[in-house]
């Protein structure tokens, strides 16, 4: 299941669903990941990774937990700008995921493109194309309609439209 639902956004960046075993581990390896960010809560379902079994595999960890469904909080926002995306910059072959990779992992995709100068319908654009999962929340939208710097008001209003409608049809 972890093949089918990880997906390479760039040459060093991952997004998907929580590693649910050991031999998921063993295929992020084999993918050379060098860099595990796990957004999970580690609250009841949205548990954790198996931290001692990933470090044993010599890749990198961090847990930079976000509530279900919602969007980066202040200190997940600063250990995200000081912490992640420079190693995403360096090169390191990174993995992120929420519990399911829908929702908060491509949030943190998008918002690492965003805080390298793409506007948020660049980014979004362009995550979505890579990463078919993508379903990210309106708070979560929300969250990155405020990070965007870039569009005018009325841009941001008529993207957000344009998300709610697709969202929508989806539902139906």
């Amino acid at each position: 299941m972890m093949q089918q639902e990880c997906t390479s956004i760039d040459h060093n960046l991952y997004v998907g669903p929580r590693p649910e075993n050991h031999s998921d581990i063993e295929y992020l390896a084999g993918l050379g990941i060098q860099y595990i960010v796990d957004l999970t809560s580690g609250v009841g379902d949205d548990y954790n990774d198996d931290v001692n079994y990933i470090r044993n595999r010599m890749i990198e960890y961090i847990n930079i937990p976000i509530i279900d469904a919602m969007a980066p909080d202040q200190y997940a926002q600063h250990i995200l700008e000081s912490e992640v995306f420079p190693k995403i910059l360096a090169g390191f072959n990174t993995y992120v995921h929420c519990r399911c990779g829908k929702g908060r992992s491509p949030t943190v995709v998008i918002y690492h493109y965003m805080n390298g100068g793409s506007t948020l319908k660049e980014a979004l654009e362009f995550v979505q194309n890579k990463h078919l999962l993508t379903e990210i929340t309106d708070e979560q939208m929300r969250f990155l309609m405020a990070l965007d710097q870039l569009q005018s008001e009325e841009d941001k209003e008529d993207l957000f439209e344009e998300y709610k409608q697709e969202k929508e049809y989806l539902n139906e």
